[in-house]
C-alpha cells in the first residue's frame, strides 16, 4: 500500500463526500486534499480513541514530533509519507501543520465551547485552516482572495459537520454546541448526554436551524470565487498554466455543494441526527458533484 493510498483509505473511501468531491480532480489538489483530510482524521482519532487524556497527550506530541521531521527521511507514517513532496514542491514548512494539532488539543481541555463565536473559531482552526493550507501547498502563489475563500468554505464544511454529529457526539460524552446558545434555547446539556431529549423538540429543533442558518451563511462564499484561479500575473506562464487547471478550491467547491444538500436534510428535520447520523446516498453526492462541475473555474 502506497501513502496516498493509506490517506485514501483514512479519509477518501468510495461512498464519502472527501471521494466525490476529489474523484475528478487531478492528481495534486486530490492527493493534497486527501492527505491533509487524513491528517486531520488521524489528530481526531488520537483523542476520540484514547482510553484517558494521557495517552491522548502522549499521541498528539507524537504527531509533533512527527510532522516537525519532515520534509526528510526520518518521516515514520504514511500521511507524513504522502505529504513529503508537496510540501517540498510548495516550499510550505512542516510547522504550517502543527496549528491542526490545536484544536485536538482544545478537545481535551475545553471540550464545550462557550460561545457560538467559540464554534466559529474552532470550526475556522479545523475544517477552515485545512483548507486554507491545502490551497497555499496546491497553488504557493494563490492570491489572498482564495486563501480566504478557502478558509471561510472549510469552515462551513466543519460547522456542518459538528451539526451532523450532534448525536453521535452526545453518545461519545461529547458535546460541542456552545453553551451560551444551549442556554438561549434552554436545552439542557444532561438531556443531551442522557439523550432524554425528544428528536421534534421544538426548543432543540430552534437551536439546531439557527446554527444552521450560521453554517449556511459561510457555505454560500463559493459563488464570488468565479475565475478567481485566473487572477495570475499574466507573464509567469508556468504559474498562468497552473491556475488553469481545477485546483483545491474546485474539490472544496464541490465538498460545498454536498455539505449544502447535507444542512438543508438536517434543517428540514433536525431531530433526526439524535437518532442517527443524517448522510447523503452516493448517487445524490455523484449528481451533486456532477452538477457543480463548474467549480473548475475555482
Amino acid at each position: 500500500m502506497t501513502p496516498y493510498d493509506f490517506c485514501a483509505q483514512q479519509a477518501a473511501q468510495p461512498g464519502s463526500a472527501l471521494y466525490y468531491a476529489c474523484r475528478r480532480l487531478p492528481e495534486q489538489p486530490r492527493t493534497v486534499l486527501i492527505a491533509l483530510h487524513a491528517l486531520a482524521a488521524e489528530l481526531r482519532g488520537a483523542v476520540a480513541g484514547a482510553i484517558s487524556p494521557e495517552i491522548a497527550f502522549a499521541r498528539l506530541h507524537w504527531w509533533q514530533e512527527e510532522l516537525l521531521r519532515l520534509p526528510g527521511p526520518a518521516a515514520q507514517h504514511p500521511i507524513s509519507r504522502a505529504l513529503q513532496p508537496h510540501l517540498e514542491r510548495s516550499g510550505v514548512a512542516p510547522a504550517e501543520l502543527l496549528p491542526l494539532i490545536a484544536p485536538c488539543l482544545e478537545d481535551l481541555e475545553r471540550p464545550r465551547p462557550a460561545t457560538q463565536a467559540a464554534l466559529v473559531s474552532y470550526a475556522a482552526r479545523t475544517g477552515g485552516y485545512l483548507h486554507r493550507l491545502a490551497a497555499r501547498i496546491d497553488q504557493p502563489i494563490a492570491s489572498d482572495h482564495t486563501l480566504a475563500l478557502a478558509e471561510r468554505l472549510g469552515t462551513g464544511c466543519a460547522l456542518v459537520d459538528v451539526l451532523r454529529d450532534v448525536g453521535a457526539d452526545a453518545r461519545a460524552g461529547r458535546i460541542r454546541l456552545p453553551v451560551d446558545a444551549l442556554q438561549k434555547y434552554q436545552v439542557r446539556v444532561q438531556e443531551l448526554l442522557d439523550q432524554s431529549i425528544g428528536p421534534t423538540d421544538s426548543r432543540f429543533e430552534a437551536l439546531m436551524r439557527s446554527h444552521a442558518a450560521l453554517a449556511s451563511d459561510y457555505l454560500s462564499a463559493m459563488a464570488p470565487a468565479a475565475n478567481e484561479q485566473r487572477q495570475v500575473t499574466p507573464t509567469v506562464t508556468a504559474a498562468t498554466n497552473r491556475a488553469a487547471r481545477p485546483g483545491v478550491l474546485a474539490g472544496l467547491g464541490r465538498l460545498a455543494a454536498i455539505k449544502r444538500a447535507l444542512l438543508e436534510e438536517i434543517t428540514v428535520a433536525p431531530g433526526d441526527v439524535l437518532i442517527g447520523q443524517i448522510s447523503l446516498t452516493p448517487l445524490r453526492m455523484l449528481w451533486l458533484t456532477w452538477r457543480n462541475r463548474g467549480a473548475r473555474a475555482l
